[in-house]
């Protein structure tokens, strides 16, 4: 799957994630073609899976190409991840985000 989720459990964790408690890390780089729905979908199905004891607040861990970041300022200037976090019940969400370089 290109989708992992987790629970935040720990004080160091909530510390680690800005206090979330839920992380979603997106394995594949964001590229020139954004998010697919099959990602959206999967992203739905693996936080709908996971039990937490709070919906509060959920960060999203992605990575980009350089071919990518027009995409992801696009995601962030919509407002997407924070309406994907409200169709999944949390309230509030961050972003954590990594620069992935080509194989040289």
């Amino acid at each position: 799957k290109n989708v992992r989720v987790f629970p935040v459990n720990t004080r160091l964790s909530r510390h680690l994630t800005q206090n979330a408690d839920c992380v979603v890390e997106i394995q594949q780089a964001i590229g020139k073609d954004g998010l697919s729905e099959s990602m959206y979908t999967s992203i739905h199905q693996c936080v709908a899976q996971l039990k937490v004891k709070s919906a509060g607040a959920i960060q999203f861990r992605i990575a980009y190409t350089p071919e990518g970041r027009a995409v992801v300022e696009k995601l962030h200037a919509t407002g997407e991840f924070k309406e994907l976090a409200a169709a999944m019940g949390y309230s509030r969400s961050t972003v954590a985000e990594t620069l992935r370089l080509p194989d040289q």
